[in-house]
Protein backbone atom coordinates (compact mmCIF):
# COMPACT_ATOMS: atom_id res chain seq x y z
CA UNK A 1 0.00 0.00 0.00
CA UNK A 2 0.98 3.55 -0.63
CA UNK A 3 2.53 5.49 2.30
CA UNK A 4 0.67 8.24 4.12
CA UNK A 5 1.37 11.09 3.03
CA UNK A 6 4.62 12.86 5.17
CA UNK A 7 3.95 15.80 7.44
CA UNK A 8 5.09 19.17 6.10
CA UNK A 9 9.03 20.43 7.21
CA UNK A 10 9.13 23.75 8.12
CA UNK A 11 13.02 24.19 8.60
CA UNK A 12 16.14 22.90 6.32
CA UNK A 13 17.50 21.53 9.64
CA UNK A 14 14.92 19.33 10.28
CA UNK A 15 14.95 17.71 6.41
CA UNK A 16 18.21 16.60 7.72
CA UNK A 17 17.41 15.32 11.46
CA UNK A 18 16.57 11.92 10.20
CA UNK A 19 19.73 9.66 10.34
CA UNK A 20 17.68 6.19 8.48
CA UNK A 21 17.57 9.07 5.48
CA UNK A 22 20.87 8.35 3.48
CA UNK A 23 21.27 4.37 4.80
CA UNK A 24 17.44 3.72 2.84
CA UNK A 25 18.50 5.62 0.02
CA UNK A 26 21.90 3.69 -0.43
CA UNK A 27 20.12 0.47 -0.19
CA UNK A 28 16.99 1.23 -2.01
CA UNK A 29 19.43 3.05 -5.09
CA UNK A 30 23.03 2.39 -5.20
CA UNK A 31 24.10 -0.23 -7.21
CA UNK A 32 26.66 -0.63 -5.33
CA UNK A 33 25.03 -1.97 -2.52
CA UNK A 34 23.31 -4.49 -4.83
CA UNK A 35 26.80 -5.10 -5.72
CA UNK A 36 28.26 -5.58 -2.44
CA UNK A 37 25.41 -8.38 -1.25
CA UNK A 38 25.66 -10.18 -4.63
CA UNK A 39 29.61 -10.59 -4.45
CA UNK A 40 28.85 -12.09 -0.61
CA UNK A 41 26.94 -14.48 -1.95
CA UNK A 42 28.78 -15.65 -4.76
CA UNK A 43 31.64 -16.15 -2.71
CA UNK A 44 29.65 -17.96 0.08
CA UNK A 45 28.35 -20.11 -2.80
CA UNK A 46 31.70 -20.70 -4.16
CA UNK A 47 33.18 -21.58 -0.90
CA UNK A 48 30.13 -24.00 -0.10
CA UNK A 49 31.81 -26.89 -2.77
CA UNK A 50 35.07 -26.99 -0.72
CA UNK A 51 33.08 -26.88 2.78
CA UNK A 52 30.87 -29.86 2.16
CA UNK A 53 33.62 -32.06 1.04
CA UNK A 54 36.17 -31.51 4.20
CA UNK A 55 34.08 -33.83 6.61
CA UNK A 56 34.87 -31.92 9.72
CA UNK A 57 34.48 -28.69 8.38
CA UNK A 58 32.31 -26.33 11.14
CA UNK A 59 30.95 -22.99 11.28
CA UNK A 60 30.51 -23.29 14.64
CA UNK A 61 32.31 -21.67 17.23
CA UNK A 62 33.93 -24.54 19.29
CA UNK A 63 31.83 -27.14 17.94
CA UNK A 64 33.66 -29.85 15.82
CA UNK A 65 32.40 -31.11 12.54
CA UNK A 66 30.64 -33.82 12.51
CA UNK A 67 30.46 -36.00 9.07
CA UNK A 68 27.84 -38.24 10.59
CA UNK A 69 25.69 -35.18 9.78
CA UNK A 70 24.08 -34.20 7.28
CA UNK A 71 25.33 -30.74 6.20
CA UNK A 72 23.51 -27.43 6.39
CA UNK A 73 24.07 -23.65 6.00
CA UNK A 74 22.29 -21.31 9.01
CA UNK A 75 21.36 -18.08 7.60
CA UNK A 76 19.79 -14.83 9.31
CA UNK A 77 16.96 -13.29 8.29
CA UNK A 78 16.66 -9.61 7.96
CA UNK A 79 18.65 -7.19 5.76
CA UNK A 80 20.41 -10.82 5.10
CA UNK A 81 17.61 -12.35 3.35
CA UNK A 82 14.92 -9.75 3.51
CA UNK A 83 15.20 -6.34 2.93
CA UNK A 84 13.42 -4.35 5.18
CA UNK A 85 14.17 -0.88 3.73
CA UNK A 86 10.43 -0.27 2.50
CA UNK A 87 9.28 -0.66 6.11
CA UNK A 88 12.08 2.22 7.31
CA UNK A 89 11.76 4.02 4.66
CA UNK A 90 7.69 4.35 5.50
CA UNK A 91 8.67 5.28 9.10
CA UNK A 92 11.08 8.31 7.68
CA UNK A 93 7.81 9.81 5.64
CA UNK A 94 5.26 9.15 8.54
CA UNK A 95 8.02 10.74 11.24
CA UNK A 96 7.92 8.18 13.49
CA UNK A 97 10.65 5.77 15.25
CA UNK A 98 10.73 2.18 15.46
CA UNK A 99 7.54 0.38 16.84
CA UNK A 100 6.54 -2.89 17.47
CA UNK A 101 3.08 -2.92 16.31
CA UNK A 102 4.32 -1.22 12.89
CA UNK A 103 6.87 -3.59 12.55
CA UNK A 104 4.08 -6.30 13.42
CA UNK A 105 2.09 -5.21 11.04
CA UNK A 106 4.95 -4.68 7.71
CA UNK A 107 5.98 -8.20 8.87
CA UNK A 108 2.57 -9.36 8.72
CA UNK A 109 1.95 -8.33 4.71
CA UNK A 110 4.68 -10.84 3.82
CA UNK A 111 6.02 -8.50 1.08
CA UNK A 112 9.56 -7.83 1.67
CA UNK A 113 11.76 -7.89 -0.98
CA UNK A 114 14.92 -9.83 -0.94
CA UNK A 115 18.38 -8.88 -0.34
CA UNK A 116 19.83 -9.26 -4.02
CA UNK A 117 21.72 -12.33 -4.12
CA UNK A 118 20.21 -13.69 -1.64
CA UNK A 119 17.88 -16.28 -3.48
CA UNK A 120 20.15 -17.48 -6.41
CA UNK A 121 22.59 -18.77 -3.07
CA UNK A 122 19.64 -20.59 -1.20
CA UNK A 123 18.08 -22.25 -3.84
CA UNK A 124 22.04 -23.36 -5.24
CA UNK A 125 22.64 -24.30 -1.70
CA UNK A 126 19.47 -26.87 -1.15
CA UNK A 127 20.16 -28.05 -4.61
CA UNK A 128 23.44 -29.13 -3.21
CA UNK A 129 21.46 -30.91 -0.97
CA UNK A 130 22.66 -28.61 1.73
CA UNK A 131 19.77 -28.10 4.26
CA UNK A 132 19.43 -23.48 4.99
CA UNK A 133 18.01 -23.19 8.32
CA UNK A 134 17.12 -19.33 8.96
CA UNK A 135 17.68 -18.40 12.41
CA UNK A 136 15.86 -15.02 13.08
CA UNK A 137 15.43 -12.65 16.32
CA UNK A 138 11.60 -12.21 15.04
CA UNK A 139 9.17 -13.82 17.60
CA UNK A 140 7.22 -16.44 17.32
CA UNK A 141 3.62 -14.88 16.20
CA UNK A 142 5.60 -13.45 13.53
CA UNK A 143 6.43 -17.09 12.00
CA UNK A 144 3.93 -17.72 9.78
CA UNK A 145 4.53 -14.85 8.10
CA UNK A 146 7.73 -14.69 7.48
CA UNK A 147 6.98 -18.19 6.02
CA UNK A 148 5.17 -16.88 3.52
CA UNK A 149 7.65 -14.17 2.62
CA UNK A 150 10.65 -16.44 2.24
CA UNK A 151 8.16 -19.12 0.06
CA UNK A 152 6.80 -16.15 -1.76
CA UNK A 153 10.59 -15.23 -2.99
CA UNK A 154 11.39 -18.84 -3.93
CA UNK A 155 13.60 -19.30 -0.88
CA UNK A 156 13.98 -23.17 0.14
CA UNK A 157 11.92 -23.80 3.40
CA UNK A 158 11.38 -27.14 2.70
CA UNK A 159 11.43 -29.77 5.67
CA UNK A 160 11.08 -33.25 7.12
CA UNK A 161 8.77 -34.08 9.17
CA UNK A 162 9.01 -32.72 12.38
CA UNK A 163 12.05 -30.17 11.22
CA UNK A 164 11.60 -26.71 12.11
CA UNK A 165 14.04 -24.59 9.50
CA UNK A 166 12.71 -21.21 11.10
CA UNK A 167 14.28 -20.75 14.31
CA UNK A 168 12.33 -17.65 16.04
CA UNK A 169 13.13 -15.86 19.47
CA UNK A 170 11.75 -17.48 22.29
CA UNK A 171 9.92 -20.41 20.05
CA UNK A 172 11.47 -21.99 23.02
CA UNK A 173 12.85 -20.77 26.20
CA UNK A 174 16.20 -21.00 26.42
CA UNK A 175 16.12 -19.30 22.66
CA UNK A 176 17.33 -15.79 23.49
CA UNK A 177 18.15 -12.87 21.53
CA UNK A 178 21.47 -14.18 21.97
CA UNK A 179 21.40 -16.52 19.13
CA UNK A 180 24.47 -19.53 20.89
CA UNK A 181 21.88 -21.12 22.01
CA UNK A 182 19.81 -21.77 18.69
CA UNK A 183 23.24 -22.42 16.53
CA UNK A 184 24.20 -25.17 19.17
CA UNK A 185 20.97 -26.62 18.51
CA UNK A 186 21.57 -26.73 15.23
CA UNK A 187 24.95 -28.38 14.92
CA UNK A 188 23.23 -31.03 17.35
CA UNK A 189 21.62 -32.27 14.32
CA UNK A 190 23.59 -31.07 11.20
CA UNK A 191 27.02 -30.17 10.19
CA UNK A 192 27.15 -26.54 9.92
CA UNK A 193 28.95 -25.14 6.99
CA UNK A 194 28.52 -21.66 6.60
CA UNK A 195 26.90 -18.80 8.73
CA UNK A 196 25.67 -15.92 7.12
CA UNK A 197 24.32 -12.57 8.53
CA UNK A 198 24.55 -8.86 8.71
CA UNK A 199 25.23 -8.50 12.77
CA UNK A 200 28.26 -9.93 14.55
CA UNK A 201 25.98 -11.38 16.97
CA UNK A 202 25.08 -13.97 13.81
CA UNK A 203 28.66 -15.39 14.30
CA UNK A 204 29.06 -15.07 17.96
CA UNK A 205 28.52 -14.11 20.79
CA UNK A 206 29.04 -10.82 21.94
CA UNK A 207 28.24 -9.12 25.64
CA UNK A 208 25.58 -6.71 26.17
CA UNK A 209 26.88 -3.31 25.71
CA UNK A 210 30.61 -4.52 24.78
CA UNK A 211 32.90 -1.68 23.68
CA UNK A 212 34.18 -0.85 19.92
CA UNK A 213 37.42 -2.16 20.77
CA UNK A 214 36.00 -5.23 22.26
CA UNK A 215 34.04 -6.07 19.27
CA UNK A 216 37.27 -5.21 16.80
CA UNK A 217 38.97 -7.47 18.85
CA UNK A 218 36.57 -10.27 19.08
CA UNK A 219 36.11 -10.13 14.95
CA UNK A 220 39.77 -10.38 14.78
CA UNK A 221 40.20 -13.68 16.25
CA UNK A 222 38.22 -15.07 13.59
CA UNK A 223 40.04 -13.55 11.08
CA UNK A 224 40.43 -16.95 9.42
CA UNK A 225 37.12 -17.22 8.92
CA UNK A 226 35.60 -14.32 6.71
CA UNK A 227 35.26 -14.93 3.82
CA UNK A 228 35.44 -18.85 4.65
CA UNK A 229 32.50 -19.77 6.50
CA UNK A 230 31.36 -16.77 7.70
CA UNK A 231 29.72 -14.14 5.70
CA UNK A 232 28.65 -10.75 6.75
CA UNK A 233 26.11 -8.59 4.49
CA UNK A 234 26.25 -4.87 4.97
CA UNK A 235 23.60 -3.45 7.06
CA UNK A 236 23.60 0.34 7.12
CA UNK A 237 19.95 0.95 9.16
CA UNK A 238 20.76 -0.91 12.56
CA UNK A 239 22.99 -2.73 14.43
CA UNK A 240 24.25 -4.27 17.88
CA UNK A 241 27.17 -2.41 17.03
CA UNK A 242 25.12 1.10 17.88
CA UNK A 243 25.05 -0.03 21.55
CA UNK A 244 28.71 0.25 21.72
CA UNK A 245 28.57 3.88 20.86
CA UNK A 246 25.66 4.98 23.01
CA UNK A 247 25.18 5.74 26.19
CA UNK A 248 22.47 3.55 27.58
CA UNK A 249 22.92 1.03 24.47
CA UNK A 250 20.24 1.77 21.94
CA UNK A 251 19.45 2.96 18.35
CA UNK A 252 20.71 5.93 17.37
CA UNK A 253 17.68 6.22 15.17
CA UNK A 254 15.85 8.40 17.28
CA UNK A 255 18.92 10.28 18.63
CA UNK A 256 18.64 13.75 17.80
CA UNK A 257 21.26 14.98 14.86
CA UNK A 258 23.40 16.79 16.99
CA UNK A 259 23.85 13.98 19.55
CA UNK A 260 24.87 11.35 16.81
CA UNK A 261 27.54 13.70 15.14
CA UNK A 262 29.37 14.18 18.64
CA UNK A 263 29.88 10.50 17.83
CA UNK A 264 32.36 10.86 14.83
CA UNK A 265 35.85 10.47 15.08
CA UNK A 266 37.94 12.89 12.83
CA UNK A 267 41.49 11.83 13.94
Amino acid sequence: PAASPPAPITTAAESLSDVRLHSVLWMQTAAEYANTTRQIFRMASERLGPARGDRERSAIESVPGDPALPPAVIVDVDETILDNSPHAARLILAREGFDRERWNEWVTEASAPPVPGAVGSLRAARAAGVRVIYLTNRHPELEAATRRNLAALGCPIDEQPGEDVVLTYRERPEWTGDKTSRRLWVAERYRVLQLVGDDLNDFVAVPPRATIDYRRRLSDRYRERWGDSWFQLPNPLYGSWEQAITPDGTSIFDSPLGDTIRMLDTD
